[in-house]
């Protein structure tokens, strides 16, 4: 390795942390593992190495932007995205808040010209016309059929966010958009 690739290295760890599969995050040129939950800003390859996509902090606001198609103009831009999961070789799920976002859980196939949305919204009003609702992935499963699970609130304006996270709030769906519901036995 010349010594300018090695000071590039050196940098991105110095900016993005070690190369480290508990926080999902991964480096250039390595594919982050299949099922792996995403939480945290980065640059991340799909598994079979063939689209990238960034997760970054806006500069007003202080929410996540997903970017595809390179870190600085993608083809896709989603904001206010709160965790994210490569879900097949190139197939990234992902959720979205309402606060500076349009709401719902949401599948990507790389290359394709936009995101199917399989959960939108069910609560509408004047303050927040693309839905009021709160999705948060939790975990996707490795096994067939795919299916993610996810925090759930109707109205972001009444989530006490330090007791939300728990089994009463846990929702879950296959990647074709069937099974929604809430989790059953989810305290097993």
């Amino acid at each position: 390795m010349d010594s300018r690739r090695c000071l590039s290295v050196l940098i991105l760890i110095l900016l993005l942390g070690p190369f480290s599969d508990a926080g999902g995050s991964r480096a250039a040129g390595v594919g982050a593992p299949s099922h792996t939950l995403i939480k945290q800003p980065g640059s991340y390859l799909s598994p079979d190495g063939t689209c990238r996509v960034a997760l970054s902090v806006a500069s007003m606001g202080g929410f996540w932007v997903l970017r595809s198609g390179g870190e600085a103009r993608g083809r896709l831009r989603v904001d206010d995205v709160n965790g994210m999961a490569w879900v097949g070789r190139h197939t990234l799920a992902y959720t979205t808040s309402p606060i500076y976002g349009v709401p719902g859980v949401y599948v990507y196939a790389c290359g394709a010209p936009s995101p199917k949305r399989i959960v939108g919204p069910r609560t509408l009003s004047k303050a927040y016309p693309d839905g009021q609702d709160y999705f948060e992935l939790h975990r996707v499963t490795t096994k067939e059929p795919i299916t993610l699970y996810f925090y759930y609130a109707p109205n972001v304006d009444k989530v006490d966010f330090t007791k939300f996270r728990t089994p009463a709030s846990l929702y879950q769906v296959r990647l074709d958009g069937s099974n929604f519901g809430r989790v059953q036995n989810a305290g097993r």
